[in-house]
């Protein structure tokens, strides 16, 4: 695992390519999803489930379930997956693109 002593300045190309996830690890969301529902940037909650996907052989994440740390929060984005319904807010990966020079 590579650690960073700095923050990163410059290009995309000077970003990790990967970020590692597990079950069990808190984190934070860092944009606005749903503001109203209670899923915005600075909430809590730890990661629950890992779901993925296999192209060509290889197992990419495809969404992270959440458990959010406010209990009220995510009413409206809780689904099924895999058949059995749960109380966790599922967050599908997505990429920015950046502006040049500038990394957020």
């Amino acid at each position: 695992m590579k650690t960073l002593n700095k923050p990163v300045t410059g290009k995309k190309d000077n970003l990790l390519d990967t970020v590692e996830v597990a079950v069990g690890v808190c984190v934070m969301v860092t944009r606005n999803l749903d503001v109203e529902d209670g899923i915005f940037y600075g909430c809590f909650g730890k990661i629950v489930n890992i779901v993925t996907k296999k192209k060509d052989g290889i197992a990419t994440v495809q969404m992270l379930g959440l458990q959010l740390d406010n209990l009220n929060a995510s009413q409206k984005h809780s689904k099924k997956v895999g058949g059995e319904e749960d109380v966790m807010v599922y967050i599908e990966r997505s990429e920015d693109n950046l502006r040049k020079g500038v990394v957020r």
